[in-house]
Parts: structure tokens; sequence; C-alpha cells
């Protein structure tokens, strides 16, 4: 239980205009590093000037059936894949996204095919960093390549939000360069994401609760403010307790303002002569981004 020295109805203490918790505690827990891989919901075949993709659909899964497209001396459209369904926390860092496709070509021959775009797409806008290889497609199934990293960012910033979107996703293109011999059929199985992100597992704490009223002696109400050691939600006023002392009674807390770090608790002093103290008492209702509950 956190408490702050009371408020006197009479007069102000000449001391302990800010008191400052001396029994907080630190903690030095583990920032963790997750990975979070998942499969599209959605594959279309993006209108455009390249070849198009037959069964694009096809694409959302590891199944052996697959988004086709023929290609000779040319590049297919995008083949777009949406609805992930990733559910990063709000409070993660994403450090890194990673883009695997289960490919194969019909042929190796005449230079073979291999990839023209390889894309991330952020609120359905399909992006400019592009993360293609020269690598020549087998014609074995089950055979993928990564794209991006762990600590690739493709260019750009990235929250949980927009990661968890629906139109989050990737798009890809490929490509026979050469146009001597026969056609080539590009087949794709699945396109796979894999998020990297931080989560920061260390607690909030409370900084200090000052009062935040410099006269209140016969004020029909007085405030606190409660400034905690990073932005936080969840501070009601079931997290706090007045103490009545001397011969104040019926004091209640009337209003919890605030956000972030900085938060106000107002309280009606009641009636009678004495002292009204703030305590927080915490029923774990306060929260980081994170989620981690205060600690201390």
């Amino acid at each position: 239980m956190i408490s702050q020295s009371p408020f006197s109805r009479k007069a102000w203490a000449a001391t302990a205009a800010v008191f400052l918790l001396n029994f907080l505690l630190t903690f030095a827990e583990p920032v963790w590093a997750l990975t979070l891989t998942a499969t599209p919901t959605t594959c279309t075949s993006v209108t455009g000037s390249g070849r198009s993709w037959s069964r694009a659909s096809r694409a959302v899964s590891n199944n052996s059936s697959y988004a086709t497209a023929s290609v000779d001396g040319t590049t297919t459209n995008y083949l777009q894949c949406t609805g992930y369904g990733f559910a990063i926390p709000t409070g993660a860092t994403i450090t890194g996204i990673t883009v695997t496709i289960e490919r194969k070509s019909s042929s190796t021959s005449n230079g073979g095919s291999q990839d023209a775009a390889m894309r991330l797409v952020k609120a359905g806008v399909i992006g400019t960093t592009d993360r293609s290889t020269a690598t020549i497609y087998p014609t074995t199934s089950n055979v993928t390549e990564a794209h991006g990293g762990s600590t690739d960012l493709w260019g750009t910033t990235w929250t949980p939000a927009d990661i968890n979107a629906t139109n989050f996703g990737a798009a890809f293109k490929a490509t026979k360069p050469s146009s001597a011999g026969w056609s080539q059929t590009i087949s794709v199985d699945v396109i796979q994401i894999s998020v990297d992100y931080t989560l920061d597992t260390t607690p909030p704490t409370v900084v200090s609760i000052t009062r935040a009223n410099y006269t209140p002696t016969g004020a029909t109400s007085v405030s606190w403010t409660v400034t905690f050691s990073e932005s936080v939600t969840g501070v009601v006023a079931g997290e706090f307790g007045l103490i009545q002392a001397g011969g104040v009674s019926g004091a209640t807390i009337s209003s919890v303002t605030g956000s972030g770090t900085t938060w106000t608790v107002t309280a009606n002093t009641g009636s009678g002569s004495g002292t009204l103290g703030l305590n927080l008492v915490d029923h774990d209702a306060i929260i980081d981004a994170s989620g981690n509950k205060l600690g201390g």
C-alpha cells in the first residue's frame, strides 16, 4: 500500500510539500524477444501489365495446391496476400519481418525463373522496398526461400497495429528474364510471414504522490498528483483509498483524471476537522502498454 501524508482541513503542514516514495522496487527483468509466424487468409492476383496468377487463393496454405502463372521473357502481376491474423501486443517493438515463399518452376532451362519483386503490404499499400533475390527456382516442391530477416524492417517503421491489421501482408512477382525456349510455369504453394518483436516485461512503478492544492484549509475538495515511471492505463478510483483522521468523516474520491505518466486524484473532504490522506492500494488494474501490472 502506497500512501502520502495527509491534508489538514485547518492548515498545511509547513514541511513535506513533496513526498518521494523511498521504497519503490526497481525491476531488472529481461526484455523478451519473440517471433510469431502466420499464413494468410486471402491471396489475389493484382491487376497490372504482367501475367495474371491463376487460382491465386491457393497460396494461403502449405498443401501442395498452387497458385500458378506462365512467364516467357515476361513478369507476373503481384500475387498479394493479406489477412495474416497477427495479434502482436500493443506495447511491443517490431524488430524484423521475414517473408518465406515456397515456390518452384516447371524448368530451369534458358536461364530459369526468379523473383521480380518481393515487397510488404502496409495499410493495404504495396511498399517500395524490394527484397527479391536472384535465386533460380528449382523444379522440386517444398523448397522455400526467406526474404528480409529478424532485424530487417524493410525501410519503414512498424507498430503492432500495422502488423495486426487485416490489410498487412506481402506482394510477390516472378519472372523468366529470357524469352528463349519454352514458357515456364511458376507455382507458389504458400507465402508465410514471421514477425520478430521485443516485449518489455519491466513493471511500472509509482514515482511520487504529491499534493496538488496549496490552500486546502476549509476546502470542500482536495487533489493529489500521482506520477508513474511510465505511461499507464487503468488508473481508477478503486485503486486508491482515503485515510481520514482527527475528526474528518464522509470523505470520498470524486474523480481520477489524467493520462500517460501523470494523474490527478480529487476527493471531497467530507465533514469535521482533521486530516485527509491518500493511499494507492493497487488492485492490479494499473498496467503499462505491454500489459505489465504495477510493481511494488
